[in-house]
């Protein structure tokens, strides 16, 4: 063969070698990159199993993290949900109950206030513990930091003021770890909430309270026909009737026939039968104070705009909440929602029940601006106004 074949034997022998070298590296890199893969994956699976067997609020941050949630706030040490509001260890829902009469009465604790010459004596509800123990009371004469005594199977503890919210008359009394024995606190029963709406569904209800001689009363009892809808800061709170008959000014706690905590039992000097409040309509609240937070809040007082308020009242009324009032130097008193507007939306959600409205208000960040759409009536009707507000706090 001439030089010319040669070099073009060589060449392309050179090409061949070189097509080779180049192939090996890349199967070489890819090799690398396989094993890179491999290995993150096998770290991923580690670190979410990690995370996995840690306790449940961590696992809520993680899910929030991953949905791209930027929420600020502490991880709830108690959660309210429909079903129970509860300790850290029970949050999932997964209720012990049905409990005994004997359980519920255990729930039910005395809480004594006062000086020497003037005290009183209140019954609270366990709500929660977690190595310390958390009370609820129905009451508007406590203040924050207060010490008081609560009674638990007739021994004393000290115990103080944690939170209050005299807008809606919520306290919680808190007994530190170190003024508790272990047995003691072993044996505290913690109550769970009923599932959904059980006003709608039960008749028979148990009323534990009234106590006489640091010892609590058991009373059985139906619900009737009677029911109130009353309007306080930014929610509505449903009033049922019992047939049991009132003690003036009677405080205690009423559970279904399975134990399950339904509502606050409540009297005065012209109540002839005792009435009960929903607790389900207080438990946004509930559990905000539980976990050492300020209530959130626009400050608005209204009612519901029905098929019946349409009817009787105001054909053109649009549905949403009727607003009557608003809070003195609250977030919508600030921004001229006026008497009479009809919310409609809050931060581009439509909003026609208070249910709706706390949903979208629990999302809010304190401080967060948002905007509200009401509608006001003039001579032409009703026309839409918005209002940017800023989420408030509760002192």
């Amino acid at each position: 063969m001439d030089k010319k074949g040669n070099n073009q034997d060589e060449t392309h022998e050179f090409r061949f070698l070189n097509e080779r070298v180049v192939k090996s590296i890349w199967k070489d890199f890819i090799r690398a990159i396989r094993l890179v893969l491999v290995i993150g994956g096998l770290a991923g699976i580690a670190v979410w199993l990690f995370f996995w067997h840690l306790k449940p609020e961590l696992k809520d941050e993680l899910n929030k993290s991953l949905k791209g949630t930027t929420a600020t706030e502490m991880t709830d040490i108690f959660v309210t949900t429909e079903a129970t509001v509860s300790n850290i260890e029970n949050q999932c829902g997964i209720n012990a109950g049905p409990y005994t009469e004997e359980q519920m009465e255990k729930m039910v604790v005395l809480v004594e206030y006062g000086i020497e010459e003037n005290k009183k004596e209140v019954p609270g509800i366990v709500m929660g513990k977690n190595n310390a123990v958390y009370i609820l009371l129905y009451n508007n004469e406590l203040k924050p930091e207060q010490d008081v005594v609560v009674y638990i199977n007739g021994m004393p503890k000290k115990a103080k003021v944690n939170n209050v919210s005299s807008d809606y008359k919520l306290v919680i009394v808190k007994i530190d770890e170190g003024d508790i024995a272990q047995d003691e606190y072993n044996d505290v029963m913690v109550s769970s909430l009923a599932p959904g709406k059980e006003f709608d569904t039960i008749t028979q209800v148990i009323l534990v309270g009234n106590p006489l001689n640091r010892k609590n009363t058991v009373e059985k009892g139906r619900l009737t026909l009677e029911e109130n809808i009353v309007s306080v800061l930014d929610a509505k709170v449903r009033i049922s009737g019992t047939d049991m008959k009132a003690h003036t000014n009677e405080r205690g706690f009423v559970f279904n026939e399975e134990g399950y905590l339904l509502g606050i039992s409540t009297s005065d000097e012209l109540s002839e039968k005792v009435n009960i409040i929903d607790i389900a309509d207080l438990k946004t609240y509930i559990n905000r104070l539980l976990n050492d937070k300020k209530i959130k809040y626009i400050g608005i007082y209204g009612k519901e705009v029905t098929d019946e308020v349409v009817k009787t009242i105001d054909a053109d009324m649009p549905y949403g909440i009727y607003i009557y009032n608003t809070k003195e130097d609250s977030p919508a008193y600030k921004a001229g929602i006026m008497n009479g507007d009809v919310l409609v939306s809050v931060a581009g959600r439509e909003v026609y029940t208070f249910d709706e409205y706390l949903s979208v208000l629990n999302e809010c960040q304190s401080k967060q601006s948002v905007k509200l759409e009401v509608m006001r009536k003039g001579r032409d009707g009703y026309k839409k106004i918005g209002y940017e507000v800023s989420v408030g706090e509760l002192d």
